[in-house]
């Protein structure tokens, strides 16, 4: 269709009728797409799903996502998302969920590896940084940019590997998510800026990957932890708490079971514990420890 839009996403070709500025446009690729994104008639449950939660339905080759005000998504196969919006619903926020977590359940049925975390790189290296939401991955990863260090993804994290056996990172979106008061903190104005939601004083803010869409090569994981303490510390993770450590970073980790994608995902994760070392950094619950974490992380990576 003459208004459909190109798109290559964690090595995914994806044509879409919704436009979606935080994908990476391409020309339309030989042959057909790995992805359609479309619009038409969801229906409002699954039929016997094997998991259903407060909002989404799940069983193996299918899964519906439903918000009240904003619409409903059905992802069939790991290759096709419908969408049908709800009555006056704002098109930044249907991309905010369809690529948040109607794009993560299609991930995991095509057996993709998602991570919910943010990918840091200097040259040719590159490490993780993950945690639970609102411990300050984005802020963290946008800090070190002082360092010297490119942001390179942002949210989902596809973990995939060469033919040497290394972990790498596909190239995502195309912007980091940062709240207005971490703009502030680096002088950065907000004119100009979409906001993630309209009620939210957060924005989307482009990740300049210096010209390379290239995968990145993964060699450390950090896990950002508060804890009752004085001081930041690493503390190493080994053997099967490294397992249990990565798993919990599954982007998403609540559909695995739902989608049936419990053995391959498991495999994904130990090859990942195998081929990374993984710590967690331990930061102060009080008072502001951001340059501290950062400088720590950067001299542990470098080293």
């Amino acid at each position: 269709m003459p208004n459909d839009y190109s798109y290559n996403v964690y090595g995914l070709h994806v044509v879409s009728q919704i436009s979606c500025p935080e994908l990476c446009p391409v020309g339309h690729a030989l042959g057909n797409p790995d992805v359609t994104i479309g619009f038409g008639r969801v229906p409002d449950k699954l039929e016997r799903p094997l998991k259903s939660g407060i909002c989404y339905d799940a069983k193996d080759g299918e899964f519906l996502f439903h918000l009240e005000n904003i619409g409903k998504y059905w992802v069939t196969d790991g290759r096709r998302i419908c969408i049908e919006p709800a009555c006056g619903a704002d098109e930044s926020e249907i991309r905010l969920f369809l690529l948040g977590s109607v794009f993560g359940a299609l991930l995991l049925q095509r057996k993709m590896l998602p991570l919910h975390a943010t990918c840091v790189r200097k040259g040719n290296w590159g490490f993780l940084l993950c945690g639970v939401s609102g411990i300050g991955k984005s802020t963290t990863a946008y800090g070190l940019m002082d360092r010297g260090f490119d942001l390179y993804a942002d949210d989902i994290c596809i973990v995939d590997f060469d033919v040497l056996g290394l972990p790498k990172v596909m190239p995502g979106l195309t912007h980091i998510k940062l709240w207005r008061d971490v703009l502030m903190d680096h002088r950065l104005p907000t004119d100009g800026l979409v906001r993630v939601r309209p009620e939210l004083e957060k924005y989307y803010i482009p990740i300049e990957r210096n010209g390379s869409n290239e995968p990145v090569v993964i060699k450390k994981i950090f896990i950002l932890k508060r804890v009752v303490g004085q001081k930041v510390e690493l503390q190493p993770i080994d053997g099967i708490m490294k397992v249990v450590a990565i798993r919990n970073q599954t982007f998403r980790r609540q559909y695995v079971e739902g989608l049936g994608v419990q053995v391959p995902h498991f495999m994904g994760i130990t090859r990942l514990a195998n081929s990374v070392s993984v710590s967690f950094v331990n930061r102060p619950s009080g008072g502001n420890s951001l340059d501290e974490v950062v400088s720590r992380m950067a001299e542990d990576f470098e080293s």
